[in-house]
């Protein structure tokens, strides 16, 4: 596919892919690198075009499995918000909690807040 050869009398080397020139490098090493690089993007789009020609089996492939299958589940009928009921909150009110030693206009007052039914008098 390709192949390098030495131009003569210099360091450079020429890459050809066939009969056309591809690149002309200083070194071998460049040469060979740049080879390198072609062959294995060569065989990336080789892949590609293989995967591509195989989409049509695999789809006709998971077709065929996905007639099997059960159905996902149908949206239930949505309902109206006056169709349903009110529902109220009743909870037993909450006892308030109070701070001990401390004015309220106190702001260097660092009690913990106690339950008023905690408070031995």
């Amino acid at each position: 596919m390709f192949s390098y050869i030495a131009l003569s009398h210099s360091r450079n080397f020429a890459l050809y892919d066939g009969e056309d020139l591809v690149a002309v490098t200083v070194y071998r090493k460049g040469a060979e690198a740049i080879r390198e690089r072609l062959e294995a993007d060569a065989r990336t789009i080789e892949d590609l075009q293989r995967q591509i020609a195989e989409l049509p089996t695999l789809a006709a492939h998971f077709r065929e499995q996905a007639i099997g299958m059960p159905r996902p589940p149908q949206q239930l009928p949505l309902i109206a918000a006056e169709d349903m009921p009110v529902y109220r909150v009743t909870s037993p009110p909450q006892p308030r909690a109070t701070s001990i030693g401390c004015n309220k206009l106190d702001d260097n007052c660092r009690q913990p807040l106690l339950h008023r039914d905690s408070i031995a008098l």
